[in-house]
């Protein structure tokens, strides 16, 4: 197994974080959301691919549950490997008849109307031992910046 498919096969599957969530007080429960993961292999369901495509396509659900409240949110991510040889995370711009929508809703998405976020920096992952870690920083607005770090290893 490669890196790239190593890498993506940490990520699919279900997952939440209800250990970390049980483990906070009831002050911090109401401003942390508990959360449900749900990442689904995407390729089979986008139509013309390049015939030398070598890239990754994960869809990921997320439920989230903040005070009773219940919110859904769906994103669609390109792991590929750039120059370096290092794996890539991209996020896809989708058509707006396709946001938010949940695996078993997408029946395909032309991959001439998937773009790579123009507001999304890629995160570039360095792979230390079985575990990879990358981090990157996006402005959305002057005042919106998201900053994502991950540590991914088969052990979370």
């Amino acid at each position: 197994m490669n890196d790239l498919e190593q890498l993506v096969s940490y990520l699919e599957g279900n997952f939440s974080n209800e250990q970390q969530f049980s483990e906070l007080t009831e002050t911090e429960q109401s401003e942390f959301p508990f959360a449900i993961h749900k990442s689904h292999i995407f390729n089979d369901r986008v139509l013309n691919l390049p015939e030398n495509f070598k890239g990754i396509f994960l869809l990921e659900e997320s439920y989230y549950t903040l005070n009773g409240k219940e919110r859904f949110k769906s994103d669609i991510f390109l792991f590929e490997v750039n120059s370096s040889s290092n794996v890539k995370l991209s996020s896809i711009t989708v058509p707006k008849n396709y946001a938010n929508k949940k695996y078993e809703e997408i029946e395909s998405i032309p991959f001439s109307e998937m773009t790579i976020s123009e507001k999304f920096v890629p995160i570039v992952y360095k792979k230390e031992n079985e575990t990879f870690i990358g981090q990157s920083e996006s402005k959305f607005t002057e005042k919106n910046h998201f900053i994502l770090k991950q540590t991914i290893s088969e052990k979370n």
